[in-house]
């Protein structure tokens, strides 16, 4: 559930124009202090730092928490590597029998919207949510490979193409001479830790904000969040942050509404869709995902505002306040766990195809471990261009 108060909403209009002015600022900071920064292997362009070594330490490492939060790490990882590979293949066969469906992946840059991709992140919540994944993520490996015995020789941060990282770079003779199982531990820790990070977040949401907005607010419609190309709304000239009100006349202020409706009207129907934007007549297509319902080719979020008494009580700058919090949390907690997990995948660079090659090494050769992994990456990198392809298609089509 999003809360888009209309501030953010109006905010959003604005927000290329406020992510060009946020990327040249950054490329400029950049520039301005090239001399810092340094090339890691040939692809990440990077400053270095011994500092953030310090803040590991204040959290001592050697403490026994880090050694089990490790060991929890390893299994963690093992259980989300072979689901992701699971549903990417199952996407990927979607897409490859219906080229119309939609993306697998999400191709997102924080305040660009791009045309096919399943899913748009704010500038501001993205810009937060991805420091704080990256600094979490990348503290973890520190810290971890510190409690193993595996010196660290720098931290820092840098940028792959135009995605900013935090980084950990361990001394390579240290890791060689570690075991597998404290190079499990480390490098299970940071995709581990996001994971972790994420469900807190969902709880503290759950058990707190969750209940508060069940009690304060009101369903006020359905945001078009994105589009589908050459699909029933966008050729329906509706645009994204139009509010759904209704469907022929039928109430639907939330996803629940919505979806029961649909699912009372056929493929190939004309309907009249009811927004804050007047009417708009269109005919439902066969939904990509299955032949029995229709679909409209809309990505939608719920508008919910807070009711009369809550702005009475509370105010309307604290109640404001309460849901950008919420929204702030909600993103956080999403894109640790989907980032996160992805990082699980045994493409060689990312510490999933390391983690399979130190568990493969315990039972078979090195060389044929290798193998495998290198079989392994091969079939991962092909998934992710399979799903991904739609995003292209209508990017460039």
């Amino acid at each position: 559930m999003f809360i888009n108060p209309p501030l953010i909403t109006e905010l959003m209009d604005g927000e290329l124009i406020a992510a060009g002015i946020f990327y040249g600022v950054l490329a400029i900071i950049i520039y301005l202090n090239r001399k810092k920064f340094t090339w890691m292997q040939g692809i990440i362009y990077a400053f270095k730092t011994k500092r953030p070594l310090k803040w590991m330490d204040k959290l001592r490492p050697n403490n026994i928490f880090w050694k089990i939060f490790g060991t929890f790490c390893i299994p963690l990882g093992f259980y989300y590597m072979p689901q992701l590979i699971y549903l990417l293949g199952q996407k990927a066969i979607e897409i490859i029998l219906n080229p119309a469906s939609s993306a697998g992946v999400a191709l997102a840059i924080p305040g660009v919207r791009i045309p096919g991709s399943p899913i748009y992140i704010p500038l501001l919540y993205g810009v937060v949510s991805i420091g704080v994944l990256a600094f979490v993520h990348e503290m973890a490996h520190g810290i971890i490979g510190k409690s193993e015995g595996i010196k660290i020789k720098s931290s820092g941060f840098g940028m792959f193409l135009i995605f900013p990282l935090f980084f950990v770079e361990p001394d390579e003779k240290s890791l060689v001479k570690a075991s597998k199982l404290s190079r499990l531990r480390m490098l299970s820790a940071g995709a581990g830790a996001n994971i972790s990070l994420s469900f807190i977040l969902f709880l503290i949401a759950s058990f707190t904000f969750v209940p508060f907005f069940i009690d304060n607010t009101v369903y006020k419609g359905l945001s078009v969040n994105s589009l589908v190309e050459d699909y029933p709304a966008i050729q329906a000239n509706i645009t994204t942050n139009t509010v759904i009100t209704g469907i022929n006349g039928f109430e639907t202020l939330n996803l629940t509404g919505f979806t029961k409706v649909m699912r009372t009207i056929e493929p190939g129907t004309v309907i009249t869709l009811n927004t804050n934007q007047g009417d708009f007549e269109l005919t439902t297509v066969t939904n990509p995902q299955n032949d029995s319902l229709s679909y409209l080719g809309v990505f939608l979020d719920e508008v919910i505002e807070f009711s009369d008494k809550a702005k009475i009580n509370y105010g309307e700058t604290i109640l404001w306040l309460i849901r950008v919090i919420y929204d702030l949390l909600l993103w956080i907690g999403f894109l640790n766990l989907s980032i996160g997990v992805m990082n699980l995948l045994p493409i060689w660079g990312l510490d999933g195809s390391k983690m399979l090659y130190d568990l493969l090494s315990y039972v078979v050769k090195e060389k044929h471990a290798r193998t495998i992994v290198s079989i392994a990456s091969s079939l991962s990198i092909g998934l992710l261009i399979v799903n991904i392809a739609p995003v292209f298609i209508n990017l460039f089509a």
